[in-house]
């Protein structure tokens, strides 16, 4: 548990570490007040049952030093009072900064694993459960805040209050401090002890089965028209069910486990009770004289029997919540790290240094690739694509068509070899160069957004004239504009108000809207007829002109057209072909 509270601590980063000590300087504020309040139990009980016997040098230093007359009982009554208000506001500005505190950790965290995913390599992230990358940011940040830090926050809160309470009742009576303190202290090591391999499994079930439940709500609602339309509801509706019911059984089993010590510690402490009376009894020792340091200790067991349940609650949440939050501590770690990469890489190399307006060729240098050591996709590939020409890549499936656009866009990392744009290591500057890059995909992926949103995708520096461009380039202008909202339609969810074809060319405006040079095209006129395709050929030809135009398709119509095709098969390029 400290291994893993330092490397909390570690990535929530120093401004939040700052806001930590603060929280730290309130707690102890706290904790004074608790024990002066707790302090005033012995003079207000003795002079509630009349023992003028105060022998504590405590009360007589503050009678002498500061004039305190603690045998009025309107004296005490006011203290006490008064530290018990201050304590109380004291308490809500603490709780009120360590929601704050913790609210502000969290956007933080979610914000480095969104960022971490939407920054980390290709080849690191592609493989990953998209079930998994949801969960992780919507639901496995917010326990490393609630259940990782806040309690660990508690367990701080609560173990200096614990000192103090304990350190005061030793100065009273440190024989019978001393055995309260052994019991509960025993009572919660067992506890933890006997219970530590059930938190680690109910925390293995509990993020698989989250996992599990992203999983097929996200399945289920992307796929959503081939569900109704094969009539398959039902079986998503029991995966549901199913997974649902263990959840439930991991949270009641959770719930159950957390209140159990409170009741045991209560039956304790009614036995206790029970031995001092007939310890008393016993001994004839007057009940009278004694109230005072009862009441003390009765007071200090109401204190102490919440503290130790809040501790035994803050650690077995931490314990079920152990790979959840060590997950959102390795994702913040490889966060930092790739930003650290890009801030080295931003300072060897100026986006100034790259002029793609004038002659570029991307040179492909003895490039070998693979997913896995034990299949190659390509091996020992030489090739030279220059500006000016449509590419034609075909090739059976698998073969590696995608991964070669890919590898060309800087997504992917060759194995050996390297892949050179005027020369330059693709590696060192691949997000630069994406810039230059216009990429439309088969699946036409929109935002549930505006037309004018769909096509400027976040991106900055895009004027009304250049979409007004972009829109007649593709022939969407007209459409545009016998819509009453125009560029400011709502395309609907996945565009489900748009036809294919114009869902189609909404992509094709957005790959072209920031005149990029390397234009690659997946699969991007599979929605196109025949006169459809035909015009987007002619729009390809009159704007090629320094740049280079890829296309990944099945048409035979789009292979006559292109400059140069490229033949994939057996982690080669079988055969090259050109027009000049």
């Amino acid at each position: 548990m400290v291994k893993q509270f330092l490397e909390i601590i570690n990535v929530i980063g120093k401004k939040n570490r700052i806001k930590s000590l603060i929280l730290l300087f309130i707690l102890l504020l706290i904790v004074t007040l608790e024990l002066i309040n707790f302090s005033l139990i012995i003079p207000l009980l003795s002079i509630i049952f009349d023992n003028s016997e105060n022998n504590l040098i405590f009360f007589k230093y503050f009678e002498d030093y500061f004039g305190f007359n603690f045998k009025s009982i309107y004296t005490i009554s006011f203290l006490f009072i008064l530290v018990l208000l201050i304590k109380i506001l004291l308490l809500l500005f603490f709780e009120y900064t360590t929601q704050k505190y913790c609210r502000e950790i969290s956007i933080d965290m979610s914000l480095k694993s969104y960022s971490y995913f939407l920054h980390a390599e290709w080849q690191e992230i592609f493989k990953k459960d998209h079930a998994y990358m949801t969960r992780h940011i919507l639901n496995d940040v917010g326990t490393f805040v609630q259940q990782g830090l806040m309690k660990y926050i508690e367990i701080f809160k609560n173990s200096i209050l614990l000192i103090f309470i304990v350190g005061y009742l030793f100065f009273v009576n440190s024989t019978v401090t001393f055995f309260i303190f052994f019991l509960f202290s025993m009572f919660v090591l067992i506890f933890i002890i006997f219970f530590r391999k059930l938190f680690l499994n109910l925390s293995e079930m509990k993020i698989n089965f989250e996992k599990f439940r992203f999983k097929n709500i996200s399945e289920s609602i992307i796929n959503l028209r081939d569900i109704k339309l094969i009539g398959s509801a039902s079986y998503f509706l029991k995966l549901f069910k199913a997974n649902e019911n263990k959840i439930s059984k991991v949270v009641i089993t959770e719930a159950v486990v957390t209140k159990l010590p409170r009741y045991i510690l209560e039956i304790i402490l009614v036995f206790f009770v029970f031995l001092v009376l007939i310890y008393l009894d016993v001994e004839k020792i007057n009940i009278l004289e004694t109230i005072p340091t009862i009441g003390l200790f009765g007071f200090a067991a109401l204190r102490m029997i919440p503290i130790f349940v809040v501790y035994n609650q803050s650690i077995q949440a931490i314990k079920t919540s152990k790979f959840q939050i060590d997950e959102v501590v390795k994702n913040a770690n490889r966060y930092s790290k790739i930003y650290e990469q890009q801030e080295i890489i931003s300072n060897d190399l100026k986006y100034d240094e790259f002029n793609f307006e004038k002659d570029f060729e991307i040179k492909i240098s003895n490039l070998s690739f693979f997913y896995t050591k034990d299949n190659y996709i390509f091996e020992r590939l030489n090739l030279r694509l220059m500006k000016d020409f449509t590419v034609y890549i075909e090739g059976p499936n698998g073969s590696g068509k995608s991964t070669f656009v890919d590898l060309i866009s800087g997504m992917l990392k060759p194995e050996e070899g390297g892949i050179y744009i005027n020369d330059k290591n693709l590696n060192l500057f691949s997000d630069t160069w994406r810039k230059n890059i216009g990429y439309v995909s088969q699946t036409n992926f929109l935002l549930n957004s505006s037309i004018r949103n769909n096509i400027i995708f976040g991106r900055k520096n895009i004027s009304e004239k250049d979409l007004e461009k972009v829109l007649k380039l593709v022939g969407l202008d007209s459409f545009v504009n016998k819509l009453p909202e125009g560029l400011e339609t709502n395309v609907g969810n996945l565009g489900s108000s748009l036809s294919g074809g114009q869902k189609q060319r909404i992509s094709v405006a957005r790959a072209l809207v920031t005149n990029p040079k390397l234009i690659i095209l997946d699969e991007a006129t599979n929605a196109f007829d025949l006169d459809s395709e035909k015009k987007f050929l002619d729009l390809i030809n009159k704007i090629k002109k320094n740049r280079l135009i890829i296309f990944i398709a099945h048409s035979v119509k789009i292979k006559n057209f292109c400059d140069v095709k490229l033949i994939i098969d057996n982690k080669k390029i079988k055969n090259y072909e050109t027009k000049n």
